[in-house]
């Protein structure tokens, strides 16, 4: 899903900071200012474990447009890794796509990698893929996703070098191209591709499936629907190819797609495939009448089924997903809260609090939890203090509260980060950090002493860890009015 990669961004975040226990404790740096830039200088520069990049994504996570000169910097990395981080987060700050000039520094495997990530990140708009789509030494991967993410876009496609793709020796390619060129009315070229297919050997089979299953998932190709149901039909390949070859289907948004979809779980052999199909359904928005393809006598599936004729009567949606929730299944958590993405706002508010009751429950969920508070925040501003207060301003387990404060640091509505100043009070220290540092990211004056814990944070003090230490980092600088200094020194300066 195209919203995929930026959701694991938030969980890496949060399952970063709440693992940590009592990094950085042990010292102060000898001033807030040079503790906030060797906290900042962590992310910027490549580590032996890694630990740089989740530091990064904490700073990208700020979406401050004032870290540009320190993103650009990224470009002229030797690491990969910190070269692609610095052009998607260019495009964040910016709220905009990449620069495909910058593109043309990168190596040849790395481009891939950045144009994959964009398109993804849903950081490319039309203007940016025509112009990387001239690029004249473009791979194969490379051309088929921007070509199919450029039609989504609008952009006409270049017939001419499809066929040449068509016809060429690498069969993922071959099979995306044709069904392209079967998007742009030239049905006849996939025929032959459909035939050769079907004479791959299994992995093969399997590696250019899941190619096609992966493009079509993300840009509508309805002249391919007779591949994707075969893809599905062919038992040899893996159960998970085989249902992103539906839900694949299902993002063409016709009623023949929908057919497709039914058959599908008609012709399911068991249970757990229907339950899953069901989702899809649901994750997809499928308003139809009769989902007894996806039900049946067990219980997870029965209960997709009910939601999916109840949207479809619109009577009792509400109950049916929050039900729904009540079953304690991943997946089908991630089905209802396709479903209250799509509701209005009462019955939205309804499935999400469900979700986030279930994880205060059962800590073990703490990921989807934060995501919860996120979207509460954003969506439903009106109901958080109430959340707040009610469901963690008295609980026990300081882990579920540092949860829910993550989750208000990640929101875009400054004004709920105000409400840290319930916890600021908090007897644990770490809460106490959290808070404190959601205060200071939101518009309110911090006082002197307020001031002073924050440079504290950003030299390890609190018992946080090196990615939230950096995001205190860079709100002391900016609170203390030594920004323009650190990115100076930051950048190579006096």
């Amino acid at each position: 899903m195209r919203n995929a990669l930026a959701r694991s961004i938030i969980v890496l975040l949060g399952s970063a900071a709440l693992s940590s226990t009592s990094v950085g404790q042990g010292y102060l740096e000898v001033t807030p200012y040079d503790a906030s830039i060797s906290a900042l200088e962590k992310g910027l520069r490549p580590s032996l474990g890694g630990n740089h990049h989740a530091i990064l994504l904490a700073m990208r996570q700020l979406r401050d447009p004032d870290m540009r000169p320190l993103f650009q910097r990224l470009l002229s990395s030797e690491d990969p890794a910190l070269q692609i981080d610095g052009l998607l987060a260019l495009a964040e700050v910016g709220g905009d796509s990449i620069d495909p000039f910058l593109l043309k520094g990168f190596a040849p495997q790395d481009r891939t990698l950045a144009i994959l990530a964009a398109i993804d990140l849903d950081l490319l708009d039309a203007r940016s893929t025509r112009a990387i789509l001239e690029f004249e030494n473009l791979t194969p991967v490379e051309y088929l996703n921007l070509a199919a993410h450029g039609s989504g876009l609008g952009l006409p496609a270049d017939q001419a070098r499809l066929r040449t793709l068509a016809t060429g020796a690498e069969p993922s390619s071959r099979l995306v191209a044709a069904g392209l060129l079967a998007e742009a009315g030239d049905g006849a070229v996939l025929e032959g591709a459909q035939a050769d297919f079907d004479g791959l050997s299994i992995g093969d089979r399997e590696r250019v499936a899941a190619a096609f299953a992966d493009i079509a998932s993300r840009n509508a190709m309805p002249a391919s629907l007779p591949l994707l149901e075969r893809i599905w039909k062919d038992e040899l390949l893996s159960r998970g190819t085989r249902l992103a070859a539906i839900d694949a289907a299902l993002q063409a948004g016709t009623s023949e797609s929908v057919a497709v979809w039914v058959r599908a779980g008609e012709s399911a052999e068991n249970s757990g495939d229907r339950m899953r199909l069901g989702v899809i359904g649901l994750v997809r928005g499928v308003r139809h009448a009769d989902w007894s393809p996806f039900g049946g006598e067990r219980r997870l599936p029965r209960a997709v089924a009910a939601l999916g004729e109840a949207i479809h009567a619109d009577a009792n949606v509400e109950a049916r997903a929050v039900e729904l929730v009540g079953l304690k299944n991943a997946v089908l958590m991630e089905g209802a809260l396709a479903v209250a993405d799509r509701s209005d706002a009462r019955t939205a508010l309804a499935i999400r609090k469900a979700v986030l009751d279930l994880t205060v429950q059962n800590p073990e969920t703490r990921g989807v939890g934060m995501r919860m508070l996120t979207e509460i925040a954003d969506r439903h501003p009106e109901e958080l203090e109430s959340i707040l207060r009610t469901r963690f301003l008295d609980l026990e387990d300081q882990g579920l509260i540092e949860m829910a404060l993550m989750g208000l640091l990640n929101a875009r509505e400054p004004r709920s980060r105000e409400l840290g100043e319930l916890f600021l009070d908090h007897p644990d220290r770490r809460v106490r950090s959290f808070a404190l540092l959601l205060v200071a990211r939101s518009d309110r004056e911090l006082d002197s002493e307020q001031l002073e814990h924050l440079g504290e944070l950003a030299a390890g003090a609190g018992g946080i860890d090196p990615t939230v230490r950096a995001m205190a980092a860079w709100t002391w600088l900016e609170r203390s009015d030594n920004r323009e200094r650190a990115v100076t020194r930051l950048m190579g300066g006096a």
